[in-house]
């Protein structure tokens, strides 16, 4: 007869709460008089003992090609346990309903729920968040294509400090957390697919994970501890869209929260999607001044951040990598 003793050191681990934190813990496996040890990372599997699996919230109005081409990645690249939550903000396009009433049976943990009237992004992500309770929420826009190993290096970056409020990952299309070039939505080269971005980016990056200003809501994800303690977006000042993630990683800074860049993670954003690019300018344009008149110094800080460009031997990485596969062709 075996018997499996899990200790972390000399101590026995009496209860799954006390795996909560454990980076690792060895696992005595006895036989008899024989007795085997092994060390076990518990970093990825801690969340799942306390019943936290994180839940993707998705918020999609309309742009039916893209969500649906988001759905599809998301899908391919993420563990079944994880909740998918779509939150429809009263699509207008009849394709949006049969995409979703489609992946709700072919995925368990898919979960949709449709307003009535249009509410509006920031309204769509605090529902999500709010009905997350003590789970991590991925919020992840309806334009984005997810790449793999996503929800584990995320998971992994957001654990490497204490006190992480939000991770973002970076993206061809992302402003300062863009590749190769930052500032900018950057086309795929010729030949080399997202699913190839996703690799060179794992494989060159420095792993540095550095700390930012603020993340970035094309895909986010933001702790449990910070939407519990700093509460939801400012959907009275924020509205539809642009600029309520900074307020929020603003607000989660003061309380004494940080933020990371998921530096090996490659995220594909088109960019705008379900808004419509017009609209873009003239949001990112009322948010820059709320942002400013609300958060004093805010602006300063990103510039600094900026200057110091701590993504930058990355882009070189990536950029090196890209041309290096082109001229092997």
């Amino acid at each position: 007869m075996c018997q499996a003793l899990i200790a972390l050191g000399r101590n026995p681990v009496k209860s799954a709460e006390h795996l909560a934190g454990l980076n690792e813990l060895d696992v005595r496996i006895q036989c008899g008089e024989e007795l085997a040890m092994r060390t076990f990372s518990v970093r990825s599997t801690a969340s799942q003992v306390q019943g936290t699996a994180p839940v993707i919230v998705i918020p999609a109005y309309n742009a039916a090609a893209a969500l649906d081409r988001c759905l599809r990645s998301v899908f391919r690249h993420t563990p079944k346990s994880v909740r998918i939550h779509v939150i429809d903000d009263a699509s207008t396009d009849p394709r949006v309903r049969r995409i979703l009433s489609e992946a709700s049976v072919a995925r368990p943990e898919f979960v949709v729920e449709r307003h009535d009237t249009r509410r509006g992004y920031v309204r769509s992500a605090n529902r999500g968040l709010g009905e997350a309770g003590e789970r991590p929420v991925f919020l992840l826009n309806s334009d984005t294509v997810v790449t793999s190993g996503w929800i584990e290096k995320m998971m992994n970056t957001s654990e490497s400090e204490k006190r992480v409020a939000t991770v973002t990952p970076v993206s061809n299309c992302a402003g300062p957390f863009s590749i190769p070039v930052r500032g900018r939505c950057n086309k795929l080269p010729k030949g080399v697919s997202i699913d190839t971005m996703g690799s060179v980016v794992e494989s060159v990056s420095p792993q540095r994970r550095p700390r930012v200003p603020t993340g970035h809501g094309f895909c986010m994800l933001i702790r449990p501890e910070a939407h519990r303690d700093v509460g939801l977006f400012d959907n009275v000042r924020f509205g539809r869209g642009y600029g309520e993630e900074n307020d929020f990683c603003l607000r989660a800074s003061a309380a004494g929260f940080i933020h990371l860049v998921d530096d090996a993670t490659f995220i594909y954003h088109e960019g705008g999607a379900s808004f419509g690019r017009w609209l873009k300018p003239l949001r990112m344009n009322r948010a820059y001044r709320l942002l400013r008149r609300l958060h004093p110094g805010y602006h300063e800080e990103i510039a600094a951040w900026l200057a110091d460009d701590p993504l930058a031997e990355l882009r070189a990485r990536v950029a090196r990598s890209l041309t290096e596969q082109r001229d092997a062709r």
